[in-house]
């Protein structure tokens, strides 16, 4: 059984765990932004916004 210290590391880590998994998913996309027609660019920044405010409910839940 895990200790409580233990718990108090890997919690917030595993909080982070979708935040990191859409940056180095995304990570091509990023890197043919400027080849992208705005449309695709524009659906982009949404999806970073809707990440973003999500990241911002998950820690004002802390």
């Amino acid at each position: 059984m895990p200790t409580p210290g233990v718990l108090r590391i890997f919690l917030p880590a595993l909080s982070h765990l979708p935040l990191l998994l859409f940056v180095l998913l995304s990570a091509p996309a990023w890197i043919c932004w400027p080849f992208m027609p705005e449309r695709k660019q524009r659906v982009m920044l949404e999806v970073l916004q809707k990440l973003i405010d999500w990241t911002r409910v998950c820690a004002k839940g802390r």
